[in-house]
């Protein structure tokens, strides 16, 4: 059974994920702080909220989720973990979209998003076509 925090977070994530599938700038920019910055193991500067949300403005979201969601909090900050799942080519030709690892770190007063990690893991579990208990 998912916990409050879970459940809340869990939906403001695929809120998140929503706005971006729709390419609605406006709904995915509110929900970035201002100072917002993305981080990967590939880019050698992390990446300003502008510019992160221009990139993924271009990129296909369509069919991905949020998996085995965990929350921390610690005092107004929520530390989001998951995994962003990519579904395999519907055709059952072609390479799957990688899924990733994420580490979401949100401030609970504004609900805004203050910073994203993200990797591809090197073991990433396999694309799971229901909801498992957790998501």
């Amino acid at each position: 059974m998912a916990t409050k925090s879970v459940t809340k977070y869990l939906g403001v994530e695929r809120a998140l994920l929503q706005a971006l599938n729709t390419r609605d700038e406006k709904a995915a920019a509110a929900m970035l702080a201002d100072d917002f910055e993305q981080k990967t193991p590939i880019r050698e500067q992390a990446a300003a909220g502008d510019d992160w949300l221009a990139e993924e403005l271009k990129k296909p979201h369509a069919g991905e989720r949020v998996r085995d969601l965990t929350v921390l909090e610690e005092g107004d900050i929520a530390i989001v973990s998951f995994m962003l799942e990519s579904p395999p080519p519907k055709d059952g030709k072609g390479k799957a979209a990688p899924s990733y690892f994420v580490v979401d770190i949100w401030k609970q007063s504004s609900g805004k998003l203050v910073a994203r990690y993200m990797d591809m893991p090197s073991n990433a579990p396999p694309f799971h076509a229901g909801p498992n208990t957790r998501e």
